[in-house]
C-alpha cells in the first residue's frame, strides 16, 4: 500500500495507570499518528477500505480506479485516511 510500513512506535503509560488505580502494571499504546504523514491515528482503515472497494469494482465490472469516486461522512481521522487512499490509488474523493 505504501512505502511506510514500518512498525509504529509504542508509548508506555505507566504513570497514567498508576494514577488511575487501574491495577495494571503497564500499558503499551501503538502510536499511529505519524504514519503516512497524515497526523491521524486511524491512518490504515480508510485507505485499506478504498483499496478493497477499488479491487472489488475492478474484478466485478472491470471499472478502473479513475472511474470510481469514494466518499465518507467525515473530514476527521477516517476521512483523511480515505482521501489519502483515494489519492494514492488514483480515484476521486
Amino acid at each position: 500500500m505504501s512505502d511506510d510500513h514500518r512498525q509504529p512506535p509504542s508509548r508506555g503509560r505507566r504513570n497514567f495507570l498508576r494514577n488511575a488505580g487501574a491495577g495494571i502494571a503497564a500499558l503499551r499504546i501503538k502510536d499511529e499518528a505519524s504514519r503516512f504523514g497524515l497526523g491521524s491515528f486511524k491512518a490504515l482503515g480508510g485507505a485499506y477500505a478504498v483499496m478493497q472497494v477499488l479491487a472489488n469494482e475492478q474484478s466485478r465490472s472491470g471499472t478502473a480506479p479513475a472511474d470510481v469516486t469514494v466518499t465518507c461522512a467525515t473530514d476527521g481521522n477516517h476521512g483523511r485516511s480515505v482521501a489519502w487512499g483515494a489519492q494514492r490509488f488514483g480515484c476521486a474523493c
